[in-house]
């Protein structure tokens, strides 16, 4: 029957058709397909890779760097932050914590017995004068005491105190009389350890035990007339000396009127352990008490 027909002209033509139009539509189907096929393969302008595409490098050689997209350089803008009012006062230091500003914490106040603290109160003096009087003669005197108390640990102080002290009396003439002048100069030196006791936030009790050592040379002159024999007014002992070792107990209660600066009174007890005046020995005993006003830094 199949050779029947196939030599039939029409049949002949009909198969020759459908064979045509079959061929064209799979060359077709075979055009689009390559079409949809290119752009994945080629590479995109700007040279950036498929992210999903695992290229391996070759054995021993790092792989080879891609130029970077000018679109990966552009990097989305942080949004806009309210505008907040600035700060009266800026702390000095202010660091950043997690995009916040965190102040530093002021230091503690210092207080009076902190250590490292100096201290000078009323021991630390100078003074020079001269003294006149109408009917004649007159007082020239100088006095130096440095003195001064230092807290090396907590309300535990250490002090030391210098004296120079320098007196000349020029006493008056009378007639008649014979009248002494003198010219003494002292020179001493003196430490002292004290423990301070806070009672309030402005109260506090400081007693400080001292122990001091001076030492004076005092020269006398004459002044008024001589004898009625004529034979001149002799001294027997021009010059004299004093030495004394004295322990001093002084326990003032402190008013604490500013941060830096206190006014005191208290207690005040010393006697000697030493005290020759030329060669006579000649004890004392002070029993009292005492002010001073002082500061510290």
């Amino acid at each position: 029957m199949t050779r029947i027909l196939s030599r039939c002209p029409c049949y002949t033509s009909r198969v020759n058709s459908f064979q045509s139009l079959l061929a064209t539509f799979f060359v077709v189907a075979g055009v689009a397909s390559a079409s949809r096929a290119a752009p994945a393969d080629e590479p995109s302008p700007g040279g950036a890779a498929d992210p999903s595409v695992q290229v391996e490098p070759s054995s021993g050689q790092p792989p080879p760097a891609r130029p970077e997209s000018p679109a990966a350089n552009i990097s989305a803008a942080p949004p806009l932050q309210p505008l907040a009012p600035a700060p009266s006062v800026v702390p000095p230091s202010t660091p950043e914590l997690g995009g916040r500003i965190v102040p530093t914490p002021p230091p503690g106040e210092a207080r009076f017995g902190d250590a490292g603290q100096f201290v000078f109160d009323s021991a630390l003096s100078a003074e020079l004068g001269h003294l006149g009087f109408s009917a004649g003669g007159s007082t020239t005197s100088l006095t130096i005491q440095p003195a001064f108390d230092y807290f090396g640990a907590p309300n535990l102080s250490v002090g030391v105190s210098a004296l120079l002290r320098y007196i000349d009396n020029e006493p008056p003439t009378s007639g008649g009389y014979v009248v002494l002048g003198t010219k003494d100069l002292t020179l001493g030196l003196s430490g002292a350890v004290g423990f301070n006791v806070w009672l309030g936030n402005r109260v506090s009790f400081w007693p400080r035990l001292s122990l001091g050592v001076s030492w004076t040379r005092e020269k006398l002159s004459s002044v008024g007339p001589t004898p009625s024999n004529g034979a001149p007014f002799e001294i027997v002992s021009p010059t004299e000396t004093q030495t004394v070792v004295v322990v001093e107990l002084l326990a003032p209660f402190l008013l604490h009127l500013t941060q830096h600066f206190f006014v005191g009174f208290g207690p005040d007890l010393y006697i000697d352990l030493h005290n020759t005046f030329d060669g006579a020995s000649n004890k004392r005993t002070f029993i009292g008490a005492a002010s001073t006003v002082g500061g510290w830094f």
